[in-house]
């Protein structure tokens, strides 16, 4: 089945090195606890000059973290 012609909203740009890195950590067994997440966390951390930095896998639990970090919880009002 052949793709339409549309404009993509984005084109990955993938190759053997992206490639071979995403199939070491497949292969390691740890998708998002093992050295590389630990790695990225680090290394994000020092970049903004945190001394903690948590990766999650969408805003969402993200969100849900830093609420948690509030103290804030069931029965507690948000006002954005």
């Amino acid at each position: 089945m052949s793709q339409p012609d549309v404009v993509p909203f984005h084109r990955p740009s993938i190759g053997d090195r992206e490639i071979a890195a995403a199939a070491e950590v497949l292969r390691s067994g740890w998708l998002t606890t093992g050295s590389k997440a630990h790695a990225l966390e680090a290394a994000f951390a020092d970049r903004i000059g945190a001394k903690h930095a948590i990766a999650v896998n969408s805003a969402t639990s993200a969100l849900h973290l830093a609420l948690e970090a509030w103290g804030i919880g069931p029965g507690d009002g948000v006002v954005s």
